[in-house]
Parts: structure tokens; C-alpha cells; sequence
């Protein structure tokens, strides 16, 4: 009976550590996913601001856009993640992009990571892309999405494009069939306009010349 007894002793007493281990590793799982938490703070979305450009308003088939995204987080660091997919008559330019943190591109998607902005401080990235020779749009349209936020955050540029044909110009100086006896550079002025667009003012003179 004695033997009996102490073998019930013992196997209680291992259930009750067994029990008391459990809840130490719960209260340790716990605890370290709230000082993660706390060391991985997500950004609010008013603390963040985007803004996106392009070199030009207007650009004809072949050329390559050079986009420069702003993004500015106003608490405490955070890390933001960026996704910017590129338009199908647009070929990101290899080894383009400038700026802080992580640039990457597959499969058409441009990408950026930022691990630790805030305060107030403003990152700000580039990269160029090519359009395509026989594009047939319009207007080109290019998107930064930022998250890391809790939200989306997104901003556009745009880009119009010429058409095949050459745009129309006055020069308006130096004049027509005009003697150039100026050495070094020369400044051409004049104004320029597009197929489809309706065209600026004019000017009504034998001497300037109209293409």
C-alpha cells in the first residue's frame, strides 16, 4: 500500500508542474508579442503623406519618364512598404531607382521599403521608365500605394503623350530665314501644342515661322 500510495504522489505532483510549465510559457508568449508590438508600431494614416511627380506633362513615344515619389511619416518611425505597378506601354530602366531603404521590380510591379522613418522625415524615391515605341494612348497614368499604415495611401502622376505626328509650332525668335551671326548657344523661342489639343495664341506675322 505504501508503494501504491507513493506512486499516486508522485504522479500528481507531475501534473501539477506540468499545468504550472504551461502556464509560464502562456504568460511568456504573452508578454513577448506585446513588447513586439510595441517595438513594431503601425503608422496612422493621417501621420502619413504621399505625393508623386513626373519630369514631364507631355512626352512622345520612345521617351523615359523619370518619377519621383515623396513620403513623409509626421510620428514615430514605422516601416512603410510601396508598390507602384507600371503602366503596360512603360519598361522600368534597369538600376534606376534612387533613395533610401529597398528598391525591387518583378513582373512589372516597382517596389520600396522603408524600416524606419519618422519624425517628421521625408523619403524620397525615383526611378525611370521607358515608353514604348508604338504606344497609342492618350495619357499615361502612374500610381505609388503605399501601406504599412493601417490603410492605403496613393498618389498619381500623369503624362500625356504626342502622337505619331510631330506637334505644331511658331517660332516667334530669332525670324524667319533670319542671318545668325550670334556664336556660342542660341535661345529659341516660340510655342508648341499637340494634335488634339486647341492651340495657344497665335501670332499674325510673315516673319515668324509656323510648322
Amino acid at each position: 500500500m505504501k508503494t501504491s500510495r507513493s506512486s499516486i504522489r508522485r504522479v500528481i505532483w507531475l501534473s501539477v508542474t506540468g499545468t504550472s510549465a504551461l502556464l509560464l510559457v502562456a504568460f511568456l508568449s504573452m508578454f513577448l508579442s506585446r513588447s513586439q508590438a510595441v517595438a513594431q508600431p503601425v503608422a496612422e494614416v493621417d501621420a502619413v503623406s504621399v505625393n508623386k511627380d513626373v519630369n514631364v506633362d507631355w512626352a512622345a513615344p520612345g521617351d523615359v519618364l523619370t518619377y519621383t515619389i515623396s513620403i513623409q511619416e509626421s510620428g514615430s518611425p514605422v516601416t512603410l512598404w510601396m508598390t507602384d505597378t507600371l503602366p503596360e506601354e512603360v519598361t522600368y530602366v534597369d538600376h534606376s531607382c534612387i533613395g533610401p531603404g529597398d528598391c525591387g521590380y518583378a513582373d512589372g510591379v516597382f517596389t520600396w521599403t522603408a524600416s524606419s522613418i519618422g519624425w517628421g522625415a521625408t523619403a524620397v524615391i525615383t526611378f525611370s521608365g521607358e515608353i514604348s515605341s508604338e504606344t497609342a494612348v492618350a495619357e499615361i497614368v502612374n500610381t505609388a500605394r503605399v501601406t504599412g499604415t493601417g490603410g492605403l495611401i496613393t498618389d498619381s502622376a500623369r503624362t500625356r503623350i504626342f502622337s505619331g505626328q510631330p506637334p505644331n509650332s511658331q517660332i516667334r525668335s530669332p525670324d524667319r530665314d533670319a542671318f545668325i551671326t550670334q556664336k556660342g548657344s542660341l535661345t529659341v523661342s516660340g510655342i508648341a501644342w499637340g494634335e488634339g489639343m486647341e492651340p495657344p495664341y497665335l501670332v499674325d506675322d510673315p516673319n515668324l515661322s509656323a510648322d
